[in-house]
């Protein structure tokens, strides 16, 4: 069974970054055929409809995660009995929650005109919402299915029906550009990318798990408990949605329509680059969820630090290097105009760092349930966020709006969740989390000054230089967190670890 764990979680970390660095490099080419052939103000309307629409997304109450934790103890004890019976309830639920979706969606369509702040009216905006809409709805077909696979470590099937259905969208989509300049017809495409990878998912776990076609019901208590995960659940995804979701809302009400386009191409970046070291953590929330279930408290705490070593040298080595190199690489890939000031880097990029950094606390989270104990904690987070957001927008500006979702993590579960894990789950002291997360950051800041004294005259004016520039300060970073590092026990418990598991394969 570890073995076993051990290598699907390995599966889907691989299938994962490389379905990742698929949609990375469509999106780079996306991006710029998206900008040479249609105005900027599109790029607005994309991001903030996306952003509206995952606030719409609120309706399917975080049962996905509830789902996926619901999986899996049938799923360990090969349960097909209560595995169909959760199948079934869930696919009802789902249902509901498409048609919630879509009365919400329509109501919502008289109020755009207060979000949307545009120098120009553009026709079909209404049409281009419906869309959004549209996707958004077909994105719960078939979920209750594809989501079984995430449960039983098998998302690696996932990624690679997404690798192979992103790849044909983005070169339709770069043809309508090209030779139609048709933004309607660049998210009819979406739609169809969505429709077409849903069915093809579900097709796949059709074949591998027969029994979803069948039919059982589960009892009243059972249906009472998983209404009570989801009651946590929904709490948690409110939190969530206001925190990660209403930035560029906020952008577009008070600073214009055309900034959310300015800063999505930061964005995009910054999510992808994000999305591929979450991957790695993502991948293991079923097996953690196994692991929470069979093995002893020292194996847990081991687990959770090793992942915890992985997201400071993840977090602290991407960090560095977006940093040193993002306006360099907008100035290259898009052009001068869309390099934004320091602040707004700074802010994306602190961000960036704790969306890294906090991914094994979240990982814990959903593996054990940890949410509805949290659930409170994160509306504080939530309200805290739009409270500082607006105010320091109307002062700072986009940065300020950006700064305010670190700070109110920082101020809220950033202490609270790692007091509740190592308190309930590892029973430890929660001291040592805490100066390890200290010691990272400090090692961030040293490497950031040092670097930028050492590469701050070498100007890319081609991509050759670009890309010597970026294998250097990427070369002089992980020497740097070598040397701060490789001295540590908790870093020599990873290598013997890593070394062990290798063995193993």
């Amino acid at each position: 069974m570890k073995s076993g764990r051990t290598l699907n979680s390995l599966r889907n970390i691989i299938f994962g970054v490389m379905n990742q660095f698929i949609i990375i490099i469509l999106g780079f080419i996306s991006r710029a055929f998206f900008l040479k052939y249609l105005d900027e103000t599109y790029l607005g309307i994309n991001s903030l409809f996306t952003e509206v629409l995952s606030v719409l997304s609120l309706a399917d109450l975080g049962i996905n995660t509830v789902m996926v934790y619901s999986f899996y103890k049938p799923l360990a004890e090969s349960d097909i009995k209560k595995l169909t019976a959760l199948l079934t309830f869930f696919k009802s639920i789902y249902r509901a929650i498409a048609i919630v979706v879509t009365i919400l969606g329509i109501l919502i369509l008289p109020f755009l005109n207060y979000i949307i702040k545009l120098d120009e009216a553009i026709r079909l905006l209404n049409i281009y919402y419906i869309i959004f809409l549209s996707k958004t709805v077909l994105s719960y077909m078939f979920v209750y299915r594809a989501s079984i696979l995430n449960a039983d470590q098998k998302g690696y099937i996932l990624n690679y029906v997404t690798s192979c259905v992103n790849i044909v969208t983005t070169f339709l989509q770069i043809t309508v550009l090209v030779y139609f300049k048709s933004y309607l017809l660049f998210l009819l495409l979406n739609v169809l990318s969505i429709l077409a990878n849903n069915c093809i998912c579900a097709k796949k776990a059709e074949k591998i798990y027969p029994f979803i076609k069948s039919k059982e019901k589960l009892s009243l208590n059972e249906k009472a408990e998983i209404f009570l995960n989801i009651k946590s659940g929904f709490l948690y995804k409110l939190s969530s949605v206001l925190i990660n979701s209403t930035d560029n809302i906020l952008i577009s009400a008070m600073l214009g329509t055309a900034t959310v386009g300015y800063y999505s191409n930061y964005g995009l970046v910054i999510n992808k680059l994000s999305t591929i070291i979450n991957i790695i953590f993502s991948s293991m929330v079923s097996s953690i969820g196994n692991l929470m279930v069979t093995e002893s408290r020292e194996k847990k705490y081991q687990i959770f630090s090793i992942m915890q070593m992985l997201s400071f040298w993840g977090g602290g080595i991407t960090c560095v290097c977006v940093f040193m190199m993002m306006d360099d690489l907008i100035l290259l890939w898009i052009g001068e105009k869309y390099i934004l000031n320091m602040g707004v880097l700074s802010a994306c990029v602190v961000n960036f760092y704790l969306s890294i950094v906090l991914q094994p606390l979240w990982t814990y989270r959903e593996a054990t349930g940890l949410y509805q104990q949290t659930k409170n904690v994160m509306l504080c987070t939530a309200g805290l966020n739009i409270i500082l957001s607006i105010f320091l927008g109307q002062f700072i500006g986009l940065s300020g709006i950006i700064f305010a979702s670190a700070l109110s993590r920082l101020f809220t579960y950033c202490w609270y969740e790692p007091l509740l894990l190592f308190k309930q789950y590892f029973h430890q002291c929660v001291s040592n989390y805490f100066f390890r997360h200290i010691y990272n950051i400090v090692i961030i800041l040293i490497i950031i000054i040092i670097e930028h004294k050492i590469t701050n005259k070498i100007i890319c004016k081609t991509w050759i230089v670009f890309i010597g520039k970026s294998g250097l300060v990427l070369l002089m970073t992980f020497i740097f967190f070598m040397t701060a590092y490789f001295w540590r026990n908790d870093f020599k418990v990873v290598l013997c670890y890593i070394r062990d598991r290798l063995k193993c394969l």
